[in-house]
């Protein structure tokens, strides 16, 4: 803020504390230069603690904003990857059905020539059992 603005906000402040206390008095009474002085300062001093306490809830407000941005970070990590493993596991399921449904209707000679024949065309780049990260809600 400015000066300006500061001696303005300090004046309205006395008058706001000073308006009720001096209408009760006597017309013609003056307070003393030592009251006015010290209301001012303590006008002062809780304008400053006001500031003070609006610049830590700030800070307060920006730390947590930065927590939930790691957070959600986090999660879309987690969910990437389990889409990422569900999307494999389906590709292999996918793939072992379309050999069995060949198999349909032949011998037990024609079955097993079939079934090694899929165990070869498998992936063998996919693991057997994925782990899958869990999300923390």
């Amino acid at each position: 803020m400015k000066a300006s603005s500061l001696k303005n906000l300090t004046l309205l402040c006395a008058c706001l504390v000073l308006g009720p206390r001096l209408a009760s008095a006597e017309t013609n009474a003056v307070p003393e230069a030592q009251d006015l002085g010290a209301m001012t300062q303590s006008v002062v001093n809780g304008y400053l603690q006001i500031q003070a306490q609006l610049h830590d809830a700030q800070i307060a407000i920006e730390a947590s904003r930065r927590e939930m941005v790691d957070e959600a970070k986090r999660n879309t990590d987690a969910l990437t990857a389990r889409i990422q493993t569900l999307e494999a596991t389906i590709a292999t399921q996918r793939a072992r059905p379309a050999c069995g449904a060949r198999a349909t209707g032949r011998g037990r000679r024609g079955a097993s020539a079939l079934r090694r024949s899929c165990r070869r065309s498998s992936s063998p780049s996919l693991p057997p059992t994925a782990t899958v990260p869990r999300i923390m809600a």
